[in-house]
């Protein structure tokens, strides 16, 4: 059985003007590729790197929720987490990455 129906379009075309500039670089999705970290010992030195892939490479990291440990900090151009872990615990937390190209992932 076939139907037919009929088709109405209603609009415009619409180009863009050129403004004498290209248009950007199409960027890859923003992604974090680090779904956790190596575990912090008490009062021993503490380094891990959290990835990102995407964007365009200029990424800015931040904590959008919970806490790191007491001691470590997040770098937030190089998405180190460091420092000496001064309190034994657990500690949960989320990390934001944003690219210089306006994406954000999480």
């Amino acid at each position: 059985m076939s139907l037919r129906l009929p088709l109405l379009i209603i609009g415009s075309l619409v180009l863009p003007l050129a403004c004498g500039e290209p248009a950007g670089p199409d960027y890859a999705r923003l992604t974090i590729t680090s779904t956790s970290v190596s575990n912090a010992v008490l009062n021993v030195p503490y380094s891990d790197t959290l990835v990102a892939v995407g964007g365009d490479s200029v990424y800015s990291w931040s904590v959008t929720a919970g806490s790191l440990p007491t001691g470590l900090s997040l770098t937030t151009s190089t998405g180190v987490v460091s420092g000496t872990s001064s309190v034994l615990g657990s500690n949960t937390f989320t990390v934001q990455v944003a690219s210089g190209d306006g994406q954000t992932a999480t």
